[in-house]
């Protein structure tokens, strides 16, 4: 891989952290607790962002088990939070503190990653804490999770990639996802309808994640111009299996709840099938990563052909 430091000296950077230190969750917000509003007819996740919960084959199980499911889909997204937080974005937010990411940064902004790690280790900390908490309140245990199979995936996309590129490939990765635009910490504080507990906890991960947003962009301002024309060839068509596999709908996960409520594997098929055509999944992708996509487009990423091509194909352009 081959870094350009002359580039050092022209590197801006403007912190959007200077304020951790009293705006941060981690340093400001208390330790969220969750009350019982179950009677007042709260769920604990937007119904708007579970497609199969309206099913009929689903509708049909009546309200415990669509309760069961709500909760079941809360479950997933803490178990993923937690265990992405730590596993994926703190991997690089630690190489990025250290200077070990071979791209030339301002100490500022090495500093700041120190600040994001700490950030990210205490969203992965209220997420196991909010699970434990819903667990005890609602009687629902929790279904096996494997993160694991989540980052099989992820990482089929980097096969190909040469020894020497891999940790870039990395960081590429957790700048895709650190620049998505989550629908769930967009919509989920707004829904009135979500235990308040739920919202709080996800509203304070939103404030955070939109320093980040702003850190994570500017790291690839800094990383794109300082690769070369060969590394941006062979690095830019992942970039969209990055972003489809960071926000696809985890089928498996949702086919394991499914089971758990006897239906059988035909009605599963179904269910998934019809809640999730793909037509639709890829324009709510779309949505998701139109900041990505925008940043992409400013770094002159899409100027490789084999890059746009990849884009064009992965239906992400529209």
């Amino acid at each position: 891989m081959i870094i350009d430091n002359r580039i050092k000296s022209n590197l801006e950077y403007r912190t959007c952290l200077a304020d951790w230190d009293s705006l941060a969750v981690v340093r400001a917000r208390p330790r969220r607790l969750l009350q019982d509003e179950e009677a007042m007819g709260k769920v604990y996740f937007s119904t708007r962002l579970i497609p199969y919960l309206l099913h009929p084959l689903v509708t049909k199980l009546g309200p415990a088990a669509q309760r069961a499911l709500a909760v079941h889909h809360l479950y997933h997204y803490l178990d993923f939070t937690a265990n992405f937080e730590i596993e994926v974005v703190n991997r690089q937010a630690r190489r990025i503190a250290l200077g070990k990411t071979g791209i030339a940064l301002r100490p500022e902004m090495l500093f700041d990653a120190y600040k994001i790690y700490c950030d990210e280790a205490y969203h992965s900390f209220f997420s196991v804490d909010v699970k434990l908490q819903v667990e005890a309140a609602t009687g629902i245990k929790p279904l096996p999770y494997d993160f694991n199979q989540f980052m099989r995936r992820l990482n089929k996309a980097r096969e190909g990639v040469p020894a020497e590129m891999r940790k870039t490939s990395g960081l590429l990765t957790v700048i895709v996802f650190e620049t998505l635009i989550s629908m769930i910490l967009n919509q989920i504080p707004k829904d009135d309808q979500v235990v308040g507990t739920i919202r709080q906890m996800v509203s304070d991960h939103a404030d955070d994640e939109a320093k980040h947003h702003a850190f994570f962009s500017q790291l690839l301002d800094a990383l794109w111009p300082q690769l070369s024309r060969a590394d941006q060839a062979v690095l830019g068509p992942l970039l969209p299996h990055f972003i489809i596999r960071s926000l696809e709908p985890d089928y498996d996960s949702i086919a394991q709840r499914l089971a758990a409520l006897d239906l059988g594997p035909e009605e599963i098929r179904q269910v998934i099938e019809e809640s999730y055509p793909p037509a639709r999944v890829i324009a709510g992708l779309r949505k998701t990563a139109f900041a990505t996509l925008r940043l992409f487009e400013r770094n002159g990423v899409f100027e490789d052909s084999r890059t746009f091509d990849a884009f064009n194909e992965s239906g992400l352009l529209g």
